[in-house]
């Protein structure tokens, strides 16, 4: 049955005196506060008919978020059509006690509650229920997030629904964006990291850089659809500028004659858009250790690695290679932004920094890797509408929305950076100067200041005592993980057979052997869970118990066990075979004296 669209909504009381409540499995009694009191206005349920966009309910592990009155009828109906793996949060619009419940209608909705699928987020500015909304969540148990507006809130309270909307993005979006890429990459960030480590044993690193452009203008090119009209002005100007590109746009600076000073790349799959060694020795390049190892390895000199991933660090600090550690936004472009601000430019000025579907284009002419028609039609239809650089209204999709809570979330932290935003398209990024091009030049021009270029990289050489430390350091590695296997063999050996006193005790048994996993080497258990792929976390019976039936017996949570163990040993199997194969390209380079890209080729050939 169709109901009545939420009726539009007061504005979120600001008052102290209204703190944000949030009422869920162990507090429903809470419910009297929020929805008992004398004279409130009937809470009204909301059409799942009316909904702004589309619902797949039929996801798994994902947050649900209603905007609107939590009315049990239409809770039923919402409970009913998720999954079971995944959560709902209401936030519901209304100050405390504004909205009322009668006692049968609280006391449904304690009920629902009570089987702790289901949370309420009552009172507060909208900035603190965002903030209690992200507190709720367990990044590890959801996967996505789909907020759900009623057509009529959408249409009658456009600002309210914007805001909300941008408030629980930035919280929400890059953590599940970033547990997204660690889950489907961790392997391939691990493996690209010690491909790439012998270029982090080199001389350079971003220590030295600290400064180094102390108070002088930085550049940072993205490949937004409005790079296209400062191409022209850039290429007349590229000499007021320290110039960081992302990688991507080298193929359309080079069509212009624009020499970056530092090419920054990220991507772990992305092959290099120039050349075997084709840039130019006074372009440096910039890589996290995740990257592509194609790419790294296409250039032979000039190297400045980073990384922003601890447990890589860690590891690769164990082998003896220590980069530089510099934080990762999600994008090479921010990336980019964090250099920038190591080597203390200031201003930085970004150009083709859309993020946005800018004119139904997501990147500027000339881009390699472009998506089809159909492709941007799609992510065009998924996305939001946010203010544009202009004030006007453009599309964006939920990983730029992602970047652009990013920089502004940076921009807060830097007040002493001036941030100058020159795209003159996309997005308005908030906390940065709109300052068209022409006049960011012209003002530049009129200074004394200038970049100092750095001198010619030259090809890149290891002394036989740095092979030598990272092939015995590898070796150690090796011996760490065969007695991680080890571990879980006699762990595993415990669920076979007749238990010895019953199934308690040898849960008993099995929790004890758990933490000596749980507490191993970090180094030799990072890297089993990279090739292995699985959550050595979940091997806790809580965890276990949470995830299946409730109905599971003991003896099928042992079986369960038995299959992280069995997951466990086969996953070591696979990382000393990986560790075998790395110590024989090691000792290639330390036999050629410096990391030739002919045995990278070798190697993955």
């Amino acid at each position: 049955m169709k109901r009545d669209p939420l009726p539009l909504p007061l504005p979120p009381s600001e008052s102290p005196d209204d703190p944000v409540l949030v009422i869920g499995e162990g507090n429903a009694d809470e419910l009297d506060r929020a929805y008992a009191a004398p004279g409130a206005a009937p809470a009204l349920p909301t059409s799942l008919e009316d909904l702004a966009t589309p619902s797949p309910w039929a996801q798994p592990r994902q947050l649900w978020m209603l905007y609107g009155a939590p009315h049990p009828d239409t809770l039923t109906d919402l409970l009913g059509r998720i999954t079971p793996t995944s959560r709902l949060v209401v936030v519901d619009p209304q100050p405390v006690g504004s909205t009322g419940l009668d006692a049968e209608q609280r006391t449904q909705l304690a009920a629902l509650i009570k089987k702790g699928q289901l949370h309420i987020v009552v009172g507060g500015t909208l900035a603190n229920r965002s903030g209690a909304l992200a507190g709720l969540i367990d990044i590890d148990t959801i996967d996505g997030w789909k907020p759900l507006f009623s057509q009529a809130l959408v249409q009658q309270a456009p600002e309210t629904a914007r805001d909300l909307l941008r408030l629980v993005s930035s919280r929400l979006n890059t953590r599940i964006m970033l547990k997204s890429t660690r889950l489907t990459m961790g392997g391939r960030f691990l493996l690209s990291a010690f491909l790439n480590a012998p270029w982090a044993y080199g001389p350079d690193g971003i220590a030295p850089l600290h400064k180094t452009l102390d108070q002088r203008p930085a550049l940072i090119v993205s490949a937004g659809p409005s790079l296209n009209k400062q191409l022209p002005l850039l290429a007349q100007n590229q000499h007021l500028f320290t110039i960081f590109a992302v990688d991507t746009v080298w193929p359309i600076l080079n069509t212009h004659g624009i020499v970056p000073d530092y090419l920054v790349a990220l991507d772990p799959v992305t092959p290099p858009s120039w050349p075997r060694d084709g840039l130019s020795p006074h372009t440096r390049l910039v890589t996290d250790m995740i990257a592509s190892p194609n790419m790294v390895w296409s250039h032979d000199r000039g190297h400045i690695m980073t990384c922003a991933d601890g447990h890589i660090a860690e590891t690769l600090g164990f082998l003896g290679a220590r980069p530089g550690r510099l934080g990762v936004g999600g994008s090479v472009a921010t990336l980019a932004f964090n250099m920038a601000v190591h080597m203390g430019a200031n201003p930085i000025v970004l150009i083709g920094q859309d993020l946005a579907l800018t004119g139904g284009k997501d990147h500027a002419d000339g881009y390699l890797f472009t998506y089809s028609s159909e492709m941007l039609q799609g992510r065009s239809d998924k996305g939001y509408d946010v203010e544009g650089y202009y004030g006007d209204r453009v599309r964006t999709e939920r990983q730029l929305l992602a970047y652009k809570a990013w920089f502004e979330e940076r921009f807060k932290e830097l007040p002493e950076v001036m941030v100058i935003n020159a795209t003159e398209g996309g997005a308005r990024i908030a906390g940065s100067l709109q300052i068209p091009f022409a006049q960011v030049c012209e003002h530049i021009g009129m200074t004394s200041l200038r970049k100092e270029p750095h001198p010619p990289a030259t090809p890149e050489y290891l002394d036989q005592e740095q092979m030598t430390q990272l092939l015995q350091q590898l070796a150690m590695l090796r011996e760490l993980v065969v007695e991680y296997g080890e571990l879980a063999s006699r762990a595993q050996a415990l669920t076979r057979g007749k238990a010895q006193g019953g199934q308690t005790r040898r849960l008993r048994d099995i929790d004890r052997i758990n933490k000596r996993l749980k507490d191993f080497s970090r180094h030799a258990k990072h890297l089993v869970d990279a090739c292995s792929g699985a959550r050595l976390e979940a091997i806790r019976y809580g965890v276990i118990k949470q995830e299946e039936d409730e109905d599971r017996s003991l003896n099928d949570a042992i079986l369960r066990y038995r299959e992280v163990y069995q997951s466990i040993q086969e996953a070591c199997e696979v990382s000393c075979d990986l560790l075998d194969k790395l110590a024989d390209f090691y000792r290639d380079i330390q036999i050629k004296g410096r990391p030739d890209p002919a045995l990278l080729d070798s190697l993955l050939a």
